[in-house]
Parts: C-alpha cells; structure tokens; sequence
C-alpha cells in the first residue's frame, strides 16, 4: 500500500476523515479535496503523504483540475473515495428546483465528475489494480421522508457504481458504492440542527429520532465506515471473472458425502366401530452426514485440484478468539473471530464438507380418531408430538466458527447446544427469520353436523405450541463479518405463545336438476380474534428490539354464494 495513491474527496471531516488517517496509517499517499480549506490543511498537516486540495466537485473545470493537481503532489491516482457531499430537507410538496439540482449536483454529479478525471490514472497500463469507492448511505438502497432530493441522488450513486463495475469488469480495476446508516459527521449535524429548528424538537429528540432508523440504535462512528477490513477474495480473473480457475479459492471436498437418513415408522389403524376408526403411528429418523459445513482453510491445500478435510489445512475451533461480550436489553452474548493471519494464509476461502461430530434424531408420535359421515354428523381428529433434536459432539457451527448463532436467514440456528431442537429458519423473498421447526405438537379437529333442510354446519379447531423466539445480538467478528449471535442457553428458552384459530361455516346447497347447483355460505374465520403475536424482532442490540412483525389473521365474516353448473 505504501507505494499508492488516494483521491478522497469531502475529505477534511467526517468519513472522508476518517477514511484519510486509516488510508495513511498502512502507507497510503493521500489527496485530500474540499471547499473549505482549513480543515482540509489542518489534517494534511497530521498524515503522512498527505495534499490538500480546495475544489468544488460540481465543476467540471475543477474535478479536472483536482486531479492535475494530485497527480504533480502524490502521482497518479490509484484509489478514489468519492465521498463529497450534502443533505438538505423539505417535505416535496415544499421543494423547490434549486434544492433538487444542488442534492443532484453535490451527491451524483460530483460523484461523477471525480471518476471521470481520475479514470485515465486508473486505467494507465502500468497500474495495480485500482478502486473506485463511492460512499452513497442507506438513502440510496430504501426511502426516507423529507429527503426525496438526497434519496435521489443517492440511489443515483448506487446506480452509478453498478454501471461502472459492469463498464470496467474486463479491466483491472473494482467499484464498489458503501452505503453507511446515519454516521456522527458534520452533514448529520447539519441536519439534526435543522430538525431542531423547524420543529420545536429538542436536540435528544432528534437524534432519537434519526438514530431509531440504524439497525445499531445508534449512529455510526465515521472510524467504523472501516477501509483497512474488507472482506477479501482472491484468486480471480478480473479480466474474465467469471471464469473458473484450476484453483478457486472457494472449494468443494471431493470426499463429501450425500446427507442420509435412517428412518423407522411403526402404525397402526383399528376399525373401533360402524364408520369409526383410530389409528396411531410412532417415527424415528436419524440424520448423518450433513453436508451444509463450511471450514475456513488456514493453509493452502496439497493438491489444490482433489481437494479433501485430508489435503487441505482448515481452521479449528482453537484458532478463533473470544470477543468482548455485548450486551443491550438485559441479553449478553460474545462472538469468536477467525485467526485474521490464518484466513489471510488460506486467501480467505472455504471448504464445502460434512459438518464432523453433528447428527440428528427425530422421534414424532401420531394420534387420529376418524368418524365417517353417518347419521348425519362427521368428525376428525389429529395430534402430533414431533421431538427433533441434535448431538453435537463438536461444538463447531456449519461456517467453522464456535460461535453460538441464532438463525437469520435459511439454514439453521447453530445454537451447538447437544440434546436441543434442530431450529431451521425460513428464506426467500417473503417473511424471513422466521422458525419453521421447533413446534413441538400440533392439533387439527373438523366436523360436520347435517340440520334440517339440508344445512350443513362445520367447524375446524386447530392449535400448535408457540414458535421458537431465540433472542440474538449482531456482534462484529472479525472477517466473519457481523454475526447474529444467539443470547439464549438453549434455543427453547424463549417461544411465542401457543396459536389457536377457530372456524364456522353455515351452508346450503340447492340443486336445479342433475349439474347446476347454488349455495349459500355464511363463514366466520378466526372466531376468537385472540390477536396472537407471531414474529418479533428478535435482535436484542437494536432500537426495533422486540417490534411486533406479523400477528395472526384477524377475525373475518364473509357471506358468500357459489354458483356451479
């Protein structure tokens, strides 16, 4: 890094800042541009290698300019953070043009303006490979309100970036847009000012206000918008990326072997009566060689083509180090961080194999009673008991990591506590994070009574126990990246409340010959309306902690008529 060069523009406070001293710490000849000029001299003077520039990015002639005038101080340009810019806020019906081009102006414009007088430096032939950052912000992957001009801008940047790195693939160089939550900076104290002026707010109020919107519950430190941890690849071909290699960094152990299942199942039914039947059925399945581990390699594999948990040098247990513990809303949890020189040595790839010491049992008991319509009435009747349990006898999660975690997203909990529930959790575009396992019975009831003339009323009762509710906090761990680490001893500490539903029907059928037919349906779903919560926000460490998600359907009354014919 010593021998490289850095353009950062908005770069005498906040991020920019920030990302400067990190930059000039590892060796990094640093550019720094603005309008205001002290600040920008006042750091300069403090960083080793290090210019100040006075440009106003929304000028073409300048961001020409600015980039002569860094090339003649420091060489030519290697990297450039695009980080210049401004926020202002008015409900839309209130904005007016000058506010919409200077957010357009400052934001995307200048953002493009600086690529594009930096480009030639970053694609001359002699250089190593080159980036282009663009620090964007949440407002340009979601919307805010009072902010249409910022959100805009910002999603232009994010756009911006995309059509870049699509443009430059081919070439040796990578683009990548940053987008920070609301971040401690000079602009976020800007508009904390203007929130306390044009709303009677206190200052608490407002940054209350602001900070509820990151997943932290509070702003981001500038130092954390953190450039000197980035989570690496390697071992790719920038001039055709998506080609394979003979030696990918990522690897597949040729000795892996297919997840099986060893299953029993016992039944039997019993006529007890005219049209009444009972029956019961006990399950056992063991489930082995689950395939779903990834272990960090430590070491570069014998032979790199057949790689094997034998040929290859993978990450333990041993080589993770304990964080310091978090706690918030009276949950405490730690997370482990891999052996930052080890996953170095390995070039931070992974090894797809079956997950040692871990296996399953699942034992579920099945009751129903069956009454077949006669004598005007019907019924049935169904209990399930499902125990589906791990051992773990290595206390090593499916990513090689010790750490305790609480399901997130599809896969499963790894809360590696032997005896307790397989907890596998929910993906896909709809609702995610939510248990799928871990409800351990189950009841469904039906039945249907025939009355004079013809009608017919039915019902259906059901219930289940609650949902599984493990409670995890979001610790940074290293290159692992940011984990949700599991609060709880066991993954059944915390559940949802048990579900009921009840529902009615009040039918009749009139026939017009052989095939047309009409009927009437009085239908009343959810007769309780009990208002069962579902799913909360399970994320101790955020202000959203314990947020009502989704709740069961409430009551509904429908009248309704069926024609057929």
């Amino acid at each position: 890094m010593d021998s490289r060069h850095a353009l950062i523009t908005g770069g005498g406070s906040g991020i920019g800042a920030a990302i400067a001293r990190q930059l000039a710490e590892t060796g990094v000849r640093v550019s720094l541009v603005g309008r205001r000029r002290q600040p920008l001299e006042t750091l300069a003077a403090n960083l080793k290698g290090a210019y100040a520039i006075t440009a106003d990015v929304t000028l073409e002639a300048d961001a020409a300019a600015m980039v002569e005038q860094a090339r003649r101080a420091n060489g030519p340009i290697d990297i450039v953070i695009a980080n210049a810019g401004a926020a202002e806020s008015a409900p839309v019906a209130r904005l007016d043009l000058g506010h919409w081009q200077r957010m357009l102006a400052v934001n995307l414009t200048g953002a493009f303006l600086t690529v594009k007088a930096a480009l030639p430096d970053l694609l001359r032939p002699e250089a190593r490979l080159a980036r282009i950052v663009f620090i964007a912000s949440t407002a340009g992957i979601k919307g805010y309100a009072y902010v249409a001009g910022y959100c805009a801008a910002k999603h232009g940047v994010v756009g911006l970036a995309r059509a870049l790195a699509t443009e430059l693939a081919p070439r040796p160089i990578t683009v990548n847009a940053v987008c920070p939550g609301f971040t401690e900076t000079p602009l976020l104290a800007a508009s904390l000012a203007n929130i306390v002026a044009s709303t009677g707010r206190s200052p608490a109020e407002a940054r209350g206000e602001l900070s509820r919107f990151n997943p932290q519950g509070r702003f981001v430190q500038p130092e954390e918008v953190n450039f000197n941890d980035f989570r690496t690849s390697s071992a790719v071909n920038l001039a055709n990326p998506g080609s394979v290699s003979t030696d990918t960094v990522n690897k597949l152990d040729r000795d892996r072997k297919p997840r099986s299942d060893d299953e029993m199942i016992l039944g039997l039914d019993h006529e007890l009566g005219a049209s009444f039947a009972a029956g019961v059925a006990f399950t056992y399945r063991k489930g082995d060689n689950w395939s779903d581990a990834q272990y960090r390699f430590s070491g570069a594999c014998s032979d790199p083509t057949n790689p094997t948990k034998d040929s290859c040098p993978l990450m333990q247990a041993s080589d993770y180090t304990a964080n310091a513990p978090v706690s918030q809303n009276g949950y405490t949890a730690f997370s482990y961080s891999p052996n930052a020189a080890m996953a170095l040595a390995g070039r931070n790839g992974r090894l797809t194999t079956n997950r040692d010491g871990y296996s399953t049992a699942y034992k579920g008991l099945e009751l129903t009673l069956n009454k077949r319509l006669s004598n005007k009435w019907m019924a049935r009747v169904a209990f399930t008991y499902a125990d589906w349990t791990q051992n773990v006898d290595l206390k090593v999660g499916t990513n090689g990591n010790p750490t305790p975690r609480s399901g997130t997203g599809a896969g499963t909990g790894d809360n590696l506590v032997d005896g307790d529930q397989v907890s596998l959790v929910s993906g896909g575009s709809g609702k995610g994070a939510l248990y799928y396992t871990g409800q351990k019975w189950q009841l469904y009831a039906n039945a249907l009574y025939q009355l004079p003339w013809g009608i017919d009323l039915s019902g259906t009762a059901w219930g289940r126990q609650g949902g599984l509710k493990p409670i995890f906090l979001n610790i940074a761990s290293g290159n692992d990246g940011t984990l949700a680490v599991a609060a709880n001893a066991t993954i059944e500490d915390e559940r949802y409340g048990n579900v009921w539903d009840f529902d009615l029907r009040l039918a009749k059928t009139f026939r017009f010959g052989k095939q047309p037919y009409l009927t009437l349906a009085a239908e009343w779903f959810n007769v309780a309306n009990s208002g069962q919560v579902l799913v909360r926000n399970r994320q101790a460490n955020t202000a959203a902690y314990n947020r009502i998600d989704e709740v069961l359907n409430p009551s509904i009354f429908r009248l309704g008529a069926t024609f057929g014919f």
